[in-house]
């Protein structure tokens, strides 16, 4: 058949981005959409979220302590980069 647009939907997709705090290098893995529908059972809860959230986030240096123990140590201003980097990277802008 001629004519036909073919969308690849796989081109130029990435499986995570990464991102530094404290010097340390951690790796997010985006969600599926199985993932993503677990969301929706917890939304309304803020704690809930965030653990949920911190599942898909690892380390990348072997010292680097795992995210949750990190964030326990964030500043206002790290928080509030971290929170519109998640957003930055959910909204596709």
């Amino acid at each position: 058949m001629t004519g036909v647009q073919v969308h690849d939907l796989d081109d130029g997709i990435q499986e995570y981005f990464e991102f530094i705090v404290n010097k340390f290098r951690y790796r997010f893995r985006y969600p599926n959409t199985e993932e993503m529908a677990e969301i929706k059972d917890i939304k309304t809860d803020e704690n809930a979220v965030n653990k949920f959230m911190f599942t898909f986030i690892t380390s990348v240096d072997k010292d680097a302590p795992n995210i949750e123990e990190a964030v326990k140590k964030f500043t206002l201003p790290t928080w509030t980069r971290f929170i519109k980097m998640i957003e930055s990277e959910f909204s596709g802008k």
